[in-house]
């Protein structure tokens, strides 16, 4: 059973997360309606840059996530949302810059986000 901090801590986590993808993408006013909807890369600095898919694909391949974070994958869910973030399983062994607005999404998660995330659904 949750104890009301926890219920408190979980509801913080998802207006954080919320916060964080909605004042990323406001900031990036280039990106249409659509391309908002993701998929799209949130690299360290905050620029947003959307991810074409391959031909009529409804997902993106394994290899296009690895190619656009630099690595290995590692998939989280952002809580109380249908996003979800992929980052470079080993950034920090590989001393990538940390990713404020993908750490503020994950506030759940113990640690900080390195590197360049695909944001998707």
């Amino acid at each position: 059973m949750r104890t009301d901090k926890e219920a408190i801590d979980q509801k913080k986590a998802l207006q954080g997360a919320r916060h964080a993808l909605q004042t990323g993408l406001m900031r990036r006013k280039e990106l249409d309606e659509d391309e908002a909807e993701g998929p799209f890369k949130l690299e360290p600095d905050g620029t947003v840059t959307p991810i074409e898919m391959l031909g009529d694909a409804p997902n993106l391949t394994l290899e296009q996530l690895q190619e656009a974070v630099g690595g290995y994958i590692e998939v989280h869910a952002v809580y109380g949302t249908d996003w979800i973030l992929v980052l470079d399983e080993e950034g920090k062994l590989k001393g990538k810059q940390l990713n404020p607005l993908a750490s503020e999404m994950l506030q759940y998660y113990p640690d900080v986000t390195v590197g360049t995330v695909v944001v998707c659904k």
